[in-house]
């Protein structure tokens, strides 16, 4: 996290970590108003990636810049997604400069008011009641989880 004076709060996560909902919900739940998301992406799940930074991008009313390397070291297809979801700009896969504005008073409308006057997800997650159970330690074990196997490398067996 860190601010920029005057303008607004920034997070940053990398990678792997927008698979994981809880990343960029801890930082937006912190402040931050742009996730900065730089990512060094060849695979094949680029497309679903895409999906992430978009839902990152609506479930936590914040922009969501996914930059992945593109060329030899990545894919490219880097997204830029506003809070409410919109897709601002989705680069090709070679080399792009993203001419970008930012509007951070978007952002606090779409977290006073909710997205399109409707989902206020920030409040609905800090004024609920419900303990998670996934975000308790020692209840993280499930039957379902254990028939998973272990963690492993893919193409690789245990």
């Amino acid at each position: 996290m860190f601010d920029v004076p005057g303008i607004g709060r920034f997070g940053v996560s990398i990678c792997y970590d927008q698979w994981f909902p809880e990343v960029a919900r801890c930082l937006a739940w912190s402040g931050a108003e742009v996730i900065l998301h730089p990512t060094m992406t060849g695979t094949t799940d680029r497309g679903q990636e895409l999906v992430l930074a978009q839902a990152n991008a609506i479930t936590n009313q914040c922009y969501f810049i996914d930059i992945n390397n593109a060329g030899a070291l990545g894919n490219g297809l880097s997204i830029v997604v506003g809070p409410e979801g919109e897709v601002l700009h989705r680069a090709g896969e070679q080399t792009e400069i993203i001419p970008l504005t930012i509007d951070l008073e978007h952002v606090r409308r779409a977290r006073t008011h909710g997205i399109k006057g409707l989902g206020q997800m920030l409040k609905s997650f800090r004024d609920t009641d419900i303990r998670w159970p996934c975000h308790e330690p020692a209840r993280r074990e499930s039957d379902a989880l254990r028939a998973l196997g272990p963690l492993l490398l893919p193409g690789r067996r245990p």
